[in-house]
């Protein structure tokens, strides 16, 4: 997900381009926006309770609507908690995936130092 795009976006249809008015909004210092664009990244809690009536789905993965239906919905905290957890899923799985390699690393490792320790005694 391009982050810098979802702030282009907003700044762009809700701010007519002014990444200063932008800031102001949000009451962060226009550097915040220059940093957040180039560092590809954004504080999503900020800008969700600042900007009413943007998505929380489109602010965390770029698709669907950018703006919030206008039909009314029952409940949305199961929606809300299964595209969190899906975006967690696919944040964590490489990183756990990472961590299980570097365990059997680290184990063969220990391996071959004892092996070592022994071979020289």
């Amino acid at each position: 997900m391009n982050k810098s795009l979802i702030l282009n976006e907003i700044i762009d249809k809700l701010f007519n381009g002014s990444k200063s008015d932008f800031a102001r909004k949000l009451d962060v210092k226009p550097q915040t926006i220059s940093t957040w664009l180039s560092r590809n990244t954004f504080d999503i809690d900020l800008i969700f309770a600042k900007c009413e009536g943007l998505s929380a789905e489109w602010l965390l993965t770029g698709e669907g609507n950018m703006f919030k239906s206008e039909t009314p919905r029952k409940d949305t905290s199961n929606d809300i908690l299964t595209l969190a957890n899906s975006v967690l899923n696919t944040l964590m799985t490489p990183l756990l995936d990472r961590i299980e390699a570097q365990t059997k690393e680290i184990a063969r490792l220990e391996i071959e130092v004892e092996t070592l320790k022994n071979g020289s005694k």
